[in-house]
């Protein structure tokens, strides 16, 4: 399976959402920036954008929640122990109070992983951050991958309801 997603206008995003209404977008918006993203087998619809390879996926896409979407570029000779141990640490992460939704993402055309995690609200994904057991986690610290990573960084978006 693959994902897709895109920014843009509130004009830009409603015009994709109307145009392919048989897809069943994700609208998330930082409460500046709108993020249009979809899974599936279709073939990309947007113009400019990023497209995934989905390497892990926990859950479905809810309507509501937290997005926390981190960003990873790495060599590709680091991919298999990124993608390795990236598994490993969201696994560990499912049985938290408030984590809903998880995904690992492989750019298709830049070097990099993506990790998005969907939490029931800021709240429950900064109590993950506090659980000592999860202090080496990348979805809480990523001291320990520093010697595959080029550069990380994180967003933070909310889960909008879409308007068709």
């Amino acid at each position: 399976m693959q994902a897709f997603s895109t920014f843009g206008t509130d004009y830009v995003i409603q015009n994709i959402m109307n145009k392919h209404q048989n897809i069943p977008f994700h609208l998330f918006s930082t409460g500046h920036e709108l993020l249009l993203y979809y899974e599936g087998h279709d073939s990309e619809v947007f113009n400019s954008g990023q497209a995934y390879n989905v390497k892990k996926q926990i859950g479905s896409i809810p309507n509501t929640g937290f997005v926390v979407i981190q960003h990873f570029s790495l060599l590709e000779d680091h991919y298999n122990l990124f993608e390795k141990r990236a598994k490993s640490d969201l696994e560990s992460v499912v049985q938290l109070n408030g984590f809903l939704t998880g995904r690992i993402l492989q750019r298709i055309y830049d070097r990099g992983y993506v990790i998005m995690t969907i939490w029931e609200n800021k709240t429950s994904y900064q109590n993950c951050l506090d659980i000592a057991e999860f202090k080496e986690n990348i979805l809480t610290n990523q001291t320990s991958y520093q010697h595959i990573i080029n550069q990380a960084f994180t967003k933070y978006y909310y889960i909008i309801e879409e308007e068709r």
